[in-house]
Order: structure tokens, then sequence, then C-alpha cells
């Protein structure tokens, strides 16, 4: 998650740090954001920030939860997926 200053949790958020957040890593995060399930960063002079409760917002949305069904094994999915994508490159 961000660093929180002083409890509260930072409102924006690097894509490392926005992938950490939701509990994933970073290639599963680029291709959420590739596929538009996590919305894009914000430019903010020269750096690139996710805004955390987009974040929050776009991975509780029924389109990302339903991305895996209940009970499937999505560890398994994403590298498969991960995968596929680098034998097409």
């Amino acid at each position: 998650m961000a660093k929180p200053i002083n409890g509260t949790p930072a409102f924006g958020m690097s894509r490392v740090q926005a992938a950490h957040h939701i509990g994933i890593g970073v290639a599963l995060f680029d291709g959420l954001v590739a596929q538009g399930k996590v919305p894009p960063p914000r430019k903010i002079g020269t750096r690139l920030i996710w805004i955390r409760y987009e974040v929050e917002d776009a991975i509780e949305s029924p389109h990302v939860n339903a991305w895996h069904p209940p009970g499937d094994n999505a560890l398994a999915a994403a590298i498969a997926q991960r995968n596929r994508q680098k034998a097409k490159a």
C-alpha cells in the first residue's frame, strides 16, 4: 500500500505502489490497465500517479471480479495468460 502519512493512506500511488496496494504483481497490474479494467494514471509533472480510490473502485467492480469465476484458480489463470502474451511477442 502507498506509504501512510500520519496514518492516512496516500491519495496518489506509483505503478508499483498501486499494484501492491491491491495485492497483485506489477505485470498483472499492467495487464489490467491495458485491458481498461483499471484506470490509467494521471500525469503530474513528470510522474505517473494512480489515484487510490479509482484503483480500489475498479478492483471492486463486477467486470474485474468476474475476470475469474469463484473457485477458479486465479493465479494459474493469470500465469497462463501472461505466458500466452509472452508467446505472442
